[in-house]
């Protein structure tokens, strides 16, 4: 199985453009200024344990994530990325299940997008800095657009994140979340 890159590709808010060579985090924020640039870091951070039956701890909002995205490596005909997702609030939230995943090329849709069939629950809670992770194949067998962002949603949340990522494909396989490794 192909491993993610270990360079993240850079990450923007909705609507704004990226600045040259700074890489930063989308976050869904009705703030009108970007966030400092950042390093982005998918090092482990300990995904939380469950503090609270699943069923008492709130539903991450979209704007508590720092959304990241990572092109990963490639196979004849598919190629990968990794999404994570690390809870930026004060508090303890969960994610569950699989987020909206879709690629994205000057505006328009590009491919469909489909949940894959993963192990684990798909649920994972998350402490302050704790970090989820979805994984993303695309299947490349078509003359598809060249992507230049994806845009990213996640259940129980309103609105949605553009973060860039450049992938060729014709249909996407999003699997659920899982704890980041």
């Amino acid at each position: 199985s192909s491993r993610p890159a270990t360079s993240p590709a850079p990450a923007r808010p909705s609507g704004t453009a990226p600045a040259a060579g700074a890489a930063r985090s989308a976050r869904a924020s009705s703030a009108a200024a970007p966030s400092a640039p950042s390093a982005p870091s998918f090092a482990a951070h300990a995904s939380a344990t469950p503090q609270a039956p699943a069923a008492l701890t709130p539903a991450c909002t979209l704007s508590a994530l720092r959304v990241q995205a990572l092109r990963g490596g490639a196979s004849m005909g598919e190629e990968y990325a990794l999404l994570t997702f690390t809870n930026d609030a004060a508090t303890v939230c969960r994610v569950s299940g699989y987020p909206s995943v879709g690629l994205r090329a000057a505006g328009s849709a590009v491919g469909s997008s489909q949940p894959a069939q993963t192990s684990g629950s798909g649920s994972v809670t998350l402490r302050s800095g704790s970090a989820a992770q979805v994984r993303v194949r695309v299947a490349t067998d078509c003359p598809a657009a060249q992507s230049d962002h994806v845009r990213v949603s996640v259940p129980a949340s309103g609105g949605f994140v553009d973060v860039p990522l450049q992938l060729r494909g014709c249909a996407l396989q999003v699997g659920a979340f899982q704890p980041a490794a």
